[in-house]
Formats: C-alpha cells, sequence, structure tokens
C-alpha cells in the first residue's frame, strides 16, 4: 500500500506539524508501507505580495535545485520515504497512491480537486484562522475529506460544521526527549521558552510576564530556543540558541526547572510536552491546544490567555515553592506518559486504514 502525504512549503527548518508527520512516516515505512512526501512550493502564493511572490519562485529554485528541501539536518526520517519538492500540488504532479493525506487547509484545497474515487484524508493539527481566515478554514472542513484531528477542541469546533472527524492526539517518542536530571537538582531559577515572531504564540507576554519575575528573583536565568535568528536587544539574562539539535534542545530541557508556555492558540503544543517528558515544571496559559497536557494546579499553573500578571505569579510560585515545583513536575512527567508516539500511530493508522 502507498501512502502519499501533501505538505505545504518546505522542510529546512523544524516545524511541528512536520515533525508529527514525519513520525509517522517512519513508523508506516517500519510496518512495511511504501510512504511518499510531496511538498507545494507555492501553497502561500495567492495570498503573497508581489515582491513577495517573486521571492517564492526564487525560493522554489534554490531548493529544487540544491535539494535543501530535505528534513534530515533536523529529522531522522527513513531513507526510504519518497520526497518530492513541487511548485503546485495538483493531483499529475502527485505520485499515484492508494491513501492520500493533506497536512494544512493550502493542502486541502489542493486535495479537493483530486478525483473523487480515491481515498483522501485531512489531517487538521491546528485552527488555522490566523493565516486563512475563518470562512476558509471552514470552508475547507466541508469538503469531503475523511478527517482527523489532533485534540479535542479542534474536533469540537469540525463537528459543529456537522462534519465527523476522528480524534488522534498527538504522542511523543520518549528515546528523543526524556528526564536525566533528577527534578530536584534541578536549580530553581532557570527557565525554557520557545521563541516565534508568529503573534499567536504569545511570546511577547510572556517577555512581560518573565520582566515581572525578573525585579523579583535578580538572579533568573532564561533560556530561548527557536528557529529564528536571536531577538535584537535581547537581555543579557537571556540565552539563546537558534534550532538546536535534538540531542542540545534535550540538555536544555533537562537542565530547566520551569517551561513557560505562552502561546494565545495552539492546535496542540508539542514544547510544552517535550519539557514535560524532561522534568520540567510547567507555566502556561488556558490555550485550549495545552489542555490535554496542562492540568491546573497538577500538572501545570495555568493563567488565562494574555494574563501577564497572572503568568508572572504562577512562575514566581514554581521558583519560590521547592514542594510546588516538585509536584508540578512529576505529575507532568507521569502524566506525558500517556501520550505515546506508538498509541498515537496505531491510533492514526487505524483511522487511515478502517477510517469510519
Amino acid at each position: 500500500m502507498h501512502i502519499v502525504f501533501l505538505l505545504p512549503g518546505h522542510a529546512q527548518k523544524p516545524i511541528g506539524g512536520h515533525k508529527i508527520v514525519y513520525q509517522y512516516a517512519n513508523m508506516f515505512i517500519d510496518d512495511g508501507y511504501k510512504v511518499s512526501i510531496v511538498y507545494g512550493a507555492s501553497g502561500l502564493f495567492e495570498k503573497d505580495k508581489f515582491k513577495d511572490k517573486y521571492k517564492s519562485i526564487l525560493r522554489y529554485v534554490y531548493f529544487k535545485v540544491t535539494g535543501e528541501f530535505k528534513p534530515y539536518h533536523w529529522f531522522n526520517l527513513n531513507k526510504k520515504v519518497n520526497l518530492y519538492f513541487n511548485w503546485d500540488l495538483k493531483q499529475n504532479n502527485v505520485p499515484k497512491a492508494d491513501k492520500y493525506i493533506c497536512t494544512s487547509v493550502e493542502t486541502s484545497y489542493r486535495l479537493n480537486k483530486f478525483n473523487d474515487n480515491i481515498d483522501k484524508f485531512y489531517f487538521i493539527q491546528d485552527y488555522e484562522n490566523w493565516k486563512w481566515g475563518k470562512e476558509k478554514v471552514i470552508e475547507s472542513w466541508k469538503f469531503k475529506l475523511n478527517k482527523i484531528v489532533i485534540s479535542s477542541w479542534l474536533k469540537e469546533l469540525v463537528n459543529k460544521t456537522e462534519e465527523k472527524a476522528i480524534l488522534v492526539e498527538n504522542g511523543f517518542d520518549f528515546n528523543i526527549f526524556n528526564l536525566d536530571k533528577p527534578i530536584s537538582e534541578k536549580e530553581n531559577n532557570k527557565v525554557i521558552m520557545l521563541f516565534h515572531t508568529a503573534a499567536h504564540k504569545g511570546v511577547q507576554n510572556g517577555f512581560s510576564a518573565l520582566e515581572i519575575v525578573k525585579q523579583k528573583f535578580p538572579n533568573l536565568q532564561v533560556t530561548l530556543f527557536g528557529t529564528f535568528p536571536k531577538p535584537i536587544d535581547l537581555p543579557t539574562w537571556y540565552e539563546y540558541y537558534q534550532s538546536p539539535d535534538k540531542d542540545k534542545l534535550r540538555a536544555l530541557y533537562n537542565d530547566a526547572a520551569i517551561f513557560v508556555g505562552s502561546s494565545i492558540e495552539e492546535g496542540w503544543g508539542l514544547t510544552l510536552g517535550e519539557s514535560m517528558q524532561c522534568g520540567c515544571a510547567v507555566a502556561c496559559t488556558d490555550n485550549k491546544g495545552y489542555s490535554a497536557m496542562a492540568i491546573h494546579d497538577k500538572t501545570a499553573l495555568v493563567s488565562r490567555v494574555g494574563d501577564i500578571e497572572m503568568m508572572a505569579t504562577n512562575i514566581s510560585k514554581l521558583i519560590e515553592d521547592d514542594n510546588l515545583r516538585f509536584h508540578i513536575a512529576n505529575n507532568g512527567n507521569l502524566h506525558i506518559k500517556n501520550f505515546t508516539v506508538e498509541s498515537a500511530y496505531d491510533k492514526f493508522k487505524k483511522a487511515i486504514l478502517n477510517y469510519d
């Protein structure tokens, strides 16, 4: 059986949604299936301004010629997975397969135009209204595609459109991230947070909360990581790592006592779960993507989205109360073990092979 995933853009930098697809692709290969991944370079072309369209064309030519669209430098994707980088995702540009899986709004519009007599799936990993607008997202959910969602809140939204969706929550690979340093040995003033330039990631709110905490705890140290260049004018008590490899990121998580999840909206929130795997106590927002992992006062201290003062208070509580921090970190580490990549794959495979 041949399974084809349709992905937007390319894979030069780590992307959470791509990572989940790669995990499943590897596991399908291990199970004896044939797997192809086709990237569509022109997915955002219609939304680009003229200058950005010109850059998109140049970028496509560059990645097509160099082959640097491949993710091998940041993800250990099985070399048996066939990779294609095309300008568009028209059906005649995509290998023939038994199952086709789109993974975003833009790829769903392409797959929706494929012939109707084939198995087509829509792997919904976020509510992409921040990129496409609510109307385009809802329209895509109404396509005649079998829908799989990664979180309960996305399932509820899809169901409200009178469409069916199967829930397959994301899983974590405990060979990649795990607890190396005892929680009790972590220094309480060390905090880690994801840096991202997208507004819905709420990073500026995280910065503001940490400024408040710094006034109370002058020895506060913050580690940032992300795929973007180092932020301009970053205070000296921040340390930034751009695109750390998985071993380095594992070490950073293990060195930190507290993870700050500042997102306004998330489809799921992989970095929050990864931090729990490595024994961080979590202080995060109540955005719905975190909800399966972050249970207030049990596995995390949760504040309302946008409530900077409350987030700062929660971070401060974890710094000043070791017993609370140990309680939250230990519970989070135990809870996240309910979400393994093996169990997620079993559910995903069942949905793909026997959608009902």
